[in-house]
């Protein structure tokens, strides 16, 4: 079994960047108390402790941000507590979709809680396209390609506005459409979650700059998307849709390592 690895986008005194991979845990769990984690693997390589200051699902890849001291932790979790972050993310999802539109649903605040809050997602469709494939009671399969702005942060907000709307992000065992799904798994060798966190968006106290980082759509997805026939617009890649705004720099200049750099256990 290949060990997990993942790349550092950026490091400097203050934070870190990283793409994390499909299917790795971000913090230890109770059912897999022997699994590596990215808190373990980034701590042994910064030679410290380093803190999450937001979540990413196991399934879920891309752009995530560690805090290296208690203090600008504590500012950076305000700041995402605050709607002061900004999140994007790209998902193939089931169905077509057009045009802009806000997702505005509140869910519950923990996965096994009762209480709801508010919950905004921006969605922007990019492209679409039909596979000449029955999947379910279909003669044929039709996915978009989608880009989501998290408005708020709730536990599986993504991935549940989608369901809600009937268009589940592909490969979703829990929220997803079980039939694509096993056409991705049998006739594209896909078992990951087609969601992908691809941009943050964020300001520190002491820094003049906006701090902006992306990360690249890895070769997995163009794979995927050519067998499909979906196209993925290299212009994402540089700068993000106009619809929201801003445009994305590259690494920040600073102390510590800028480069990328794999880490492995």
């Amino acid at each position: 079994m290949q060990a997990p690895r993942f790349e550092i986008l950026h490091a400097d005194d203050e934070i870190i960047i990283i793409d994390k991979p499909p299917g790795l845990l971000v913090h230890p769990h109770p059912h897999a108390p022997n699994e590596p984690t990215c808190i373990g693997m980034l701590g042994r390589w910064a030679g410290r402790a380093v803190h999450p200051v937001h979540r990413l699902d196991r399934a879920t890849s891309g752009v995530m941000l560690f805090a290296r001291d208690p203090d600008t932790a504590r500012e950076l979790s305000r700041r995402f507590q605050e709607g002061q972050v900004e999140k994007r993310y790209l998902a193939i999802v089931r169905g077509y979709l057009w045009g802009a539109q806000l997702l505005d649903r509140a869910i519950r605040r923990k996965l096994d809680g009762e209480e709801r809050a508010p919950a905004r997602t921006g969605l922007l469709a990019h492209a679409r396209t039909e596979v000449p494939h029955p999947v379910g009671p279909y003669d044929t399969a039709r996915y978009s390609l989608v880009e989501l702005n998290l408005i708020t942060g709730r536990p599986h907000q993504a991935r549940k506005h989608l369901h809600h709307l009937a268009h589940p992000v592909v490969g979703d065992k829990r929220y997803g459409d079980k039939a694509h799904n096993l056409f991705f798994q049998r006739h594209l060798e896909c078992e990951e979650m087609l969601l992908r966190s691809m941009y943050i968006e964020f300001e520190l106290e002491h820094r003049a700059d906006t701090l902006r980082f992306t990360a690249p759509i890895p070769p997995r997805w163009y794979e995927i998307a050519e067998r499909i026939g979906l196209e993925l617009p290299e212009r994402y890649i540089a700068s993000p849709p106009e619809a929201f705004g801003g445009g994305v720099s590259g690494t920040v200049a600073g102390g510590g390592a800028s480069d990328t750099e794999a880490v492995e256990l």
